[in-house]
């Protein structure tokens, strides 16, 4: 698990089950796809990965919060995409499942 600190507070981030499940709803193909064919370091999907991975502690989390969250936060100049971007790799690179599957790295650079 990593923290985040967006729209003002300090946020879990957690790569799990629950964020394989909403990635692969959101973009209507299998895990190995998006990691494999997804630009997960472009801002869009910057979102969608900190949305995904906050799902486990909200589910009622919409992806229009995150994307003002990180909007603000920008902004107010609390973080930048190139925090954000790490802090998804971390939380990816940490997280068991990757960690049962070797770590792995994507083409994409996550």
């Amino acid at each position: 698990m990593q923290e985040i600190k967006l729209g003002g507070k300090t946020r879990k981030l957690r790569f799990s089950h629950i964020a394989m499940k909403t990635m692969e709803e959101y973009y209507s193909m299998s895990f190995a796809k998006i990691f494999n064919e997804v630009d997960v370091e472009s801002i869009d999907n910057m979102g969608v990965m900190i949305w995904a991975c906050m799902r486990r502690f909200d589910k009622t989390l919409t992806i229009d919060e995150v994307d003002e969250w990180i909007d603000d936060s920008i902004e107010d100049e609390e973080t930048t995409y190139e925090e954000i971007g790490e802090k998804i790799k971390t939380v990816f690179n940490n997280s068991t499942l990757a960690k049962q599957q070797g770590g792995t790295k994507n083409k994409k650079g996550a």
